[in-house]
C-alpha cells in the first residue's frame, strides 16, 4: 500500500477545483468515504498507531 497512490485514487486533488459550498460538500464526502474502516487511506492511517513515535506524539505513551 501507497498512501500517496492511495490519496490520488480518492481524489484529494480534485478538491482544488472547487469552491465556497462545493468544496465543502465535496471535501465531506470525500471524508465520509477514506474514514469509512474498509478504506485504504483508513486502514494506513490505522495502521500508523503501531509506530511508537506516532504513539509517543499523538501522547498515547
Amino acid at each position: 500500500m501507497n498512501l500517496s497512490r492511495s490519496h490520488d485514487r480518492a481524489g484529494f486533488n480534485n478538491l482544488s477545483n472547487f469552491e465556497d459550498d462545493v468544496l465543502k460538500e465535496s471535501a465531506e464526502a470525500l471524508a465520509r468515504e477514506i474514514f469509512a474502516p474498509s478504506h485504504e487511506i483508513y486502514r494506513m492511517l490505522f495502521d500508523l498507531r503501531a509506530i511508537d513515535v506516532v504513539r509517543i506524539i499523538e501522547g498515547e505513551q
